[in-house]
């Protein structure tokens, strides 16, 4: 969680465009609808990938899935050596 809030941090202080889930999202929203609102209006996705994330049926059912079949760009950040899924 650490190297990701670095990231968020790096991106913004570069100005880009992005959406990170935990701030666009407010408590009593439907999480899934606008996790896949954001994901519909990227161009790139950017996942970091760790044990945790390997195993979360959300993110690998839904979220990686989605960008995958979406034809998003993906971008993986191994962050622990975790071996990467096979599409």
């Amino acid at each position: 969680m650490v190297l990701t809030l670095e990231i968020v941090d790096k991106l913004k202080s570069l100005n880009l465009d992005f959406w990170v889930d935990k701030e666009e999202i407010d408590g009593g929203e439907n999480i899934f609808g606008e996790v896949n609102k954001g994901l519909e209006e990227c161009d790139t996705f950017l996942l970091v990938w760790s044990m945790a994330t390997s195993k979360s049926h959300f993110i690998m059912e839904g979220e990686l899935s989605t960008a995958f079949q979406s034809g998003k760009k993906i971008i993986l950040c191994n962050v622990d050596g975790t071996l990467l899924p096979h599409f």
